[in-house]
């Protein structure tokens, strides 16, 4: 008898979520959607506290389960699958929440196209943004922030104006979206920098 003949037979809620996964990867559709009936309400938990959005939260969880069977065959036995699942799901909800990050440059750009009563309005918000900013995070990374977003120059040209290094700079950056992001919903108070 084949092995997907074998697993479809067996009592999915019986097995361990590394067997499931063993069987899944062997072509058991059944296996696979009990380790998806068994993690999805505490991966919507897990993402939602991350990305404070029941409707994001819940495309992550599909993403999640998608990446996790696309990448089922690299999955070590000798691990936790919840670890290796929530580590997926951790790793999609940071990337969620860069773009969530970059998206105002990008509305930024496309504003000049409308009626100048909008414009005049998003020119406000921005300056608005820019001076929270100086405020609310250490003078090295809301000049990071500035260069690279505010002016548009490259990490590059920002280690090159700021006489530091690309990779310093990547991690003024990174931390100070970071620090604005915990700001902006409401996670935990920073403290401001110097000017």
């Amino acid at each position: 008898m084949s092995t997907m003949a074998t697993t479809d037979t067996l009592k999915t809620d019986a097995l361990s979520c590394a067997e499931l996964a063993s069987h899944a990867v062997s072509g058991s559709a059944d296996c696979y959607e009990e380790l998806v009936r068994r993690y999805s309400k505490p991966l919507l938990a897990f993402i939602n506290q991350r990305v404070r959005n029941r409707q994001d939260a819940e495309d992550l969880v599909q993403d999640t389960f998608i990446r996790a069977y696309d990448k089922l065959h690299q999955f070590n036995e000798q691990y936790s699958f919840k670890t290796w699942l929530f580590t997926i799901a951790a790793r999609l909800s940071y990337s969620h929440h860069r773009k969530r990050i970059d998206v105002p440059v990008d509305v930024i750009e496309m504003v000049d196209e409308r009626d100048p009563a909008t414009v005049l309005v998003q020119q406000e918000e921005d300056r608005n943004l820019w001076e929270q900013t100086r405020t609310l995070l250490p003078r090295n990374q809301a000049t990071a922030l500035w260069f690279r977003y505010g002016e548009g120059l490259t990490v590059k040209e920002t280690a090159r104006r700021m006489e530091i290094s690309q990779v310093y700079v990547k991690v003024l950056l990174h931390r100070g979206r970071m620090a604005l992001v915990r700001e902006m919903t409401g996670n935990r108070p920073i403290q401001g920098g110097s000017r």
